[in-house]
């Protein structure tokens, strides 16, 4: 598992909590489960739910950025990492990218998902993890992926 946002010492921590989070099984990446702890927004104000990103850009467009918040209900939290499931494809394969944006210890916390398309004219799937950890860095307080589809087309 590799995380895409790191805070300090809790690298270590959060890589294991990002591979374990949720269940799975049967060679398919494992999936989180959603405590109530986290929610992910498409506005700061927390009123627009966000299950999923769906972005279709042409081959000669720019890069494209879409907001994210992530808030979460169960303080204190020492971090809330972004990152992608053991044994799933990396999303930044695929030209999306993530960042957090302002402040580390905002709540809702914003992220940037970018989409820049590079790869070649076709649909591409993938899902961010975000991880919040507690105080201590031993427990997870919440967990949530937010699948996203990109499709490149021809100019």
């Amino acid at each position: 598992m590799k995380t895409i946002i790191q805070s300090g010492v809790l690298l270590i921590v959060a890589l294991s909590l990002l591979a374990s989070c949720g269940g799975g099984g049967g060679g398919a990446a494992p999936v989180c489960t959603p405590t109530g702890n986290m929610s992910l927004h498409s506005t700061s104000t927390g009123t627009t739910p966000l299950l999923n990103i769906t972005m279709t850009r042409l081959k000669s467009d720019p890069v494209t950025t879409v907001p994210v918040f992530v808030r979460y209900l169960t303080p204190p939290v020492a971090a809330v990492l972004a990152g992608y499931a053991p044994e799933a494809v990396n999303p930044q394969t695929y030209g999306i990218d993530i960042a957090s944006f302002g402040s580390t210890t905002a709540n809702p916390l914003q992220f940037n998902v970018t989409f820049t398309p590079t790869p070649a004219v076709g649909t591409y799937q993938a899902a961010w993890r975000f991880v919040a950890v507690d105080q201590t860095a031993t427990e997870v307080e919440a967990c949530q992926d937010l699948p996203v589809t990109f499709t490149i087309m021809i100019n």
